[in-house]
């Protein structure tokens, strides 16, 4: 691998990584509660621009009789929540797994006790605090078990202040309940939710504390709420009340998480102004102001999630900041600029030599019009996704990208959502700094390329900009296979996105019957007219682009021939377009990433391989070769090009090799930000 020798990129390291393992024959129960926890700790794939958590988190688990594989941690700090119940105490190999993984390096194991089976060890596991889900009552089990997750994530991974690792009060997220004392729906909800939290299992997770009449508040609010995520309990009467207005902006004076709980019953004439920016939930109000527990489970829930997402954003920021990517003096905040932030942050505006005052924090950006009201106060406000000067506006970056075999990617711990969110992710920057985004793919629901336009229409409401388009190339005769719906995506996504369509090659036109009939793949012959089409799309699409990224990528069930991200990583190199390697999603990547480093061909790349997992792939090299296309000599052409490949991307060898093996999203798109601002 010959690359350009600029300066390795800084030290990433994640401040947190989170880890779920489970017994295959747990997937039952397991599953729900890591898909329910996934979505709220991830990004939301079907909303890309909302504000989230967006905490790293992979899993450990796989099909019997195999054992999944160690955990390595990668970041500063790990938890792994391990569900244990009778499928792996009956199993001596996942018992030997469990100890081991009990004594991983950087880690903290949460054990998660299945049922009563789960205390049968005997090298300590046991004395650990585990999480009791059989426990759980059935109508509130889902939520009592992600509160129970979301409690150690906080407890382990971002509570500064604990003194030990027990549970109880010195461990527990302490919550000040800001309420209007109006003898009604206010203080009947932050009444049920502090004995909700005194007379049970919650006492271990919340402290609650409100002020009680006839204290001094001024003294009371340095107390309580200086450390504490303030619950706003949002009735009618709120905002019109001194003391709430006071305990909201001393929870904003003292940068503490806050979570607003909307009871507006009927009407409020003003809502408080510092009241704003914040996330909030809405709870049904009940004439008799009565709650229902599964609504006080969401609000605790809520104020647990906002916790972790507000001092995870700021340890995120900090590793950005240490490692460049925005100035070192530049202000770090875990919410948006509001205005309170102008009155905070003068002194140290007006002591900017310019009077302009960077101003940092969490994706997603603010809208543009906003942004340009704090610009004339001197703050000027970006996020990661805004403040890296890069301009991309006269380039063309193409995506290779296929979604993996769900067990391959399950063997590295991921899930097909984690490749989702790397495609929106390469997407938004590339796209926010001006690129044409060009990507070859289908048309079906659900697809890369429905999430690809759908973040290029995300984008363009955004940033308020026209300029964010994509170009999709789709090889004859799929374009054919269903006209209406073509012409669907064109009128929905015209102002996005275009679509290029590409000719039957011209060597295969005498082996159908019809150009403007759709040919389906079903025998030899068709099928090598399928692999000539695409592979002619392809070569087009690629010499058009300026800069190609590759990700993921089946090896297995594709219409040509051979993998189709793996051909479309060899005529880039080919045609000596910089490429981007992203091993660490799994993949065709990974497998080309394993062959640039260690030189030697990886078994599921061999042809041999692939003629013996892929069915009829060799009949129809059997009919190339009838027609003298030597299929197998081309596929062992592209393997030494790969072996002999200079991936021209401006990232040096160390850098290559981080962007080769990283799982985690935000260093990858730094160091292929890192490769474009270098070329």
């Amino acid at each position: 691998m010959k690359d350009d020798d600029s300066k390795p990129s800084e030290g990433y390291l994640s401040p947190l990584s989170i880890f779920f393992v489970w017994h295959s024959l747990d997937k039952e129960i397991v599953g729900p509660i890591f898909e329910e926890c996934f979505s709220a700790l991830r990004r939301d794939v079907d909303r890309p621009f909302s504000r989230s958590v967006n905490v790293p988190v992979f899993i450990r688990t796989c099909e019997d009789p195999e054992i999944p594989r160690r955990i390595t941690v990668r970041s500063k700090r790990a938890i792994i929540f391990a569900f244990i119940g009778k499928n792996c105490m009956s199993d001596e190999r996942w018992v030997e797994y469990l100890q081991n993984l009990a004594g991983t390096d950087g880690a903290d194991m949460v054990p998660v006790a299945l049922d009563r089976t789960a205390f049968k060890f005997s090298d300590g596991i046991e004395n650990l605090n585990f999480i009791r889900t059989y426990e759980f009552p059935d109508e509130t089990f889902m939520e009592r078990a992600c509160l129970s997750v979301y409690h150690e994530i906080y407890r382990y991974g971002l509570n500064e202040s604990r003194k030990e690792l027990d549970r109880g009060k010195d461990s527990a997220l302490k919550l000040f309940l800001s309420h209007a004392k109006d003898r009604a729906q206010g203080v009947a909800t932050a009444t049920a939710l502090k004995l909700l939290i005194e007379s049970g299992p919650m006492r271990e997770f919340f402290d609650a504390t409100d002020i009680a009449p006839g204290y001094e508040f001024e003294a009371e609010i340095l107390a309580h709420i200086a450390d504490s995520t303030l619950v706003a309990i949002h009735s009618d009467s709120y905002s019109s009340r001194y003391w709430c207005q006071r305990e909201i902006v001393a929870a904003k004076d003292s940068d503490r998480p806050i979570i607003a709980v909307d009871l507006i019953g009927q009407f409020e004439d003003r809502r408080f102004p510092l009241g704003a920016n914040l996330p909030a939930i809405r709870i049904p109000v009940d004439t008799e102001y009565k709650t229902e527990e599964a609504d006080l489970l969401a609000i605790l829930q809520s104020a647990l999630l906002e916790s972790i997402r507000y001092y995870y954003s700021k340890q995120v920021l900090s590793v950005y900041q240490v490692a460049e990517w925005f100035p070192l003096d530049a202000w770090i905040s875990a919410r948006p600029p509001e205005a309170c932030t102008l009155s905070r942050l003068s002194a140290q505006i007006e002591a900017e030599e310019d009077g302009c005052l960077d101003f940092v924090y969490p994706d997603p950006p603010i809208y543009q019009e906003e942004a340009l009201h704090f610009e004339k106060f001197g703050l000027k406000t970006y996020t990661p996704l805004t403040g890296v000067s890069l301009d991309l506006s006269k380039k063309k970056v193409g995506i290779s990208i296929s979604e993996p075999a769900d067990l391959e990617l399950q063997s590295i711990g991921q899930t097909g959502q984690h490749l989702q969110l790397l495609v929106q992710d390469v997407a938004r920057f590339t796209l926010s700094y001006g690129a044409e985004l060009i990507y070859g793919g289908d048309l079906r629901p659900g697809g890369f390329t429905e999430f690809l336009f759908q973040e290029g229409h995300a984008l363009q409401s955004r940033l308020k900009s026209l300029n964010v388009h994509l170009t999709n190339h789709i090889a004859w005769p799929i374009f054919l296979s269903d006209t209406e719906e073509l012409r669907d995506w064109k009128a929905n996504h015209r102002k996005v996105a275009s679509i290029t369509q590409h000719d039957i090659p011209e060597d295969v036109v005498d082996l159908v019957d019809s150009t403007t009939e759709f040919l389906k793949p079903t025998d030899p012959s068709s099928l090598f007219v399928w692999s000539r089409s695409l592979t002619e799309m392809r070569r087009a699409m690629i010499e058009s682009c300026d800069i190609r990224i590759s990700a993921g990528g089946r090896l297995t069930g594709f219409k040509g021939c051979m993998p189709g991200v793996l051909e479309e990583i060899a005529i880039a190199v080919e045609f000596s377009k910089p490429v981007f390697l992203i091993g660490g999603f799994g993949g065709v990547s990974r497998s080309v990433c394993k062959l640039i480093t260690e030189k030697v061909v990886p078994e599921e790349l061999t042809l041999e391989w692939q003629l013996h997992n892929n069915p009829g792939l060799s009949e129809m090299i059997e009919f190339a070769a009838s027609i003298e296309v030597d299929y197998k000599s081309q596929y062992q052409h592209v393997l030494e090009i790969l072996l002999n490949a200079e991936l021209r991307n401006g990232l040096s060898h160390e850098d290559n090799a981080r962007l080769f093996d990283s799982p985690f999203a935000d260093e990858v798109i730094h160091l292929v930000l890192k490769g474009m601002s270098q070329l």
